[in-house]
């Protein structure tokens, strides 16, 4: 006949499997007492306590909590980790009535991180795509946006590295560089505008389709 303390051991082995299997069922803090690592607790001492403390007691009281509130934060990014593969993977749908509020949190972040980071490539695309880096690419009459000036301005004479153009101070010479490029097509403004409104309306479907 197994013991009350064999039961308990057996209980939390079951319950450290089910929140590793299916950390979307679960919070952060159930998870982090599945898998047995305390939670410190901000008012554990008094001020008063911890003044009475010598030098060493202090020592010794500040190494043991800064280990734990390590060990707490790390079993909780742990849990975040794993909800945030698992609907990567398609393991749950945060719809699902079984799924904890904050596991739909980590999903909802999850997503939010993926459309940023294709509005970042976009973003990169169109400035690559607004950038003049050769000569090659602008003929006479052409309007470009001339970086120093913060204007447009109209091409006049184009050469092998540089071009002349005609803005609001005059004729101006700019060579053409590919590093840092001081001739645009468009001002870089409207061009960020231009993703911004793309990112924001993928943004809206997202949650149209995804958070019913």
């Amino acid at each position: 006949m197994r013991t009350v303390r064999e039961l308990l051991r057996e209980a939390a082995r079951v319950a450290e499997a089910d929140v590793r299997a299916m950390p979307w069922k679960f919070g952060a803090a159930a998870y982090q007492a599945a898998l047995g690592v305390h939670q410190p607790w901000i008012a554990e001492i008094s001020p008063m306590q911890y003044a009475h403390m010598g030098k060493s007691q202090k020592a010794a009281y500040d190494k043991k909590r800064s280990a734990e509130w390590d060990a707490s934060a790390a079993v909780k990014q742990e849990w975040r980790a794993a909800v945030a593969a698992a609907y990567q993977s398609g393991e749950f749908d945060p719809k699902d009535a079984d799924v904890h509020p904050e596991a739909v949190a980590v999903a909802r972040e999850a997503d939010r991180a993926k459309a940023d980071a294709e509005a970042k490539v976009v973003r990169a695309v169109k400035n690559r795509e607004n950038a003049i880096t050769d000569a090659k690419q602008v003929k006479v009459g052409d309007r470009v946006w001339l970086v120093i000036q913060r204007a447009y301005a109209e091409v006049l004479k184009v050469s092998t590295k540089s071009v002349v153009v005609k803005g609001a101070f005059g004729p101006y010479k700019v060579p053409v560089q590919e590093r840092t490029p001081l001739l645009l097509w468009n001002d870089p403004r409207e061009v960020g505008e231009a993703v911004t409104v793309l990112a924001l309306m993928g943004e809206a479907v997202l949650e149209r389709a995804e958070w019913l």
